[in-house]
């Protein structure tokens, strides 16, 4: 089933809404990250496991996730449902959930780098 990219964009925003309660203004804003983290020399698993880590945590607010998947989408519309399957795994804290769809997410390299560089990795 091929969903287009609006369509998970808008999904995932009805979600945000949904969930939190958010007001429109709210996804145009833009998050920034505290601490970035060193991936160069991380393996592959590990680094999985520490965007699973930051997605899951207070880090990774309804903005973050939406610009990120937004991005994801645009650079590989092929990762779309990967991607709405990640928010709604953050959502509902399902955090196995959500390594599996970071390393689908990851098998583009493009995208894999993606969420390095919104994870601070």
């Amino acid at each position: 089933m091929k969903v287009s990219k609006s369509k998970i964009e808008k999904l995932i925003q009805e979600s945000i809404r949904e969930i939190y309660g958010l007001e429109d203004e709210l996804l145009r804003e833009s998050s920034t990250l505290t601490r970035p983290i060193d991936s160069s020399t991380m393996p592959e698993k590990a680094m999985i496991q520490v965007m699973t880590d930051f997605c899951m945590s207070e880090n990774m607010n309804p903005v973050s996730m939406f610009d990120m998947c937004s991005q994801i989408c645009e650079a590989n519309e092929k990762n779309s449902m990967n991607c709405f399957n990640l928010c709604e795994c953050i959502l509902s804290r399902d955090s196995a959930g959500c390594t599996q769809c970071l390393v689908e997410i990851c098998k583009c390299p493009k995208c894999c780098n993606i969420c390095k560089s919104c994870c601070g990795c």
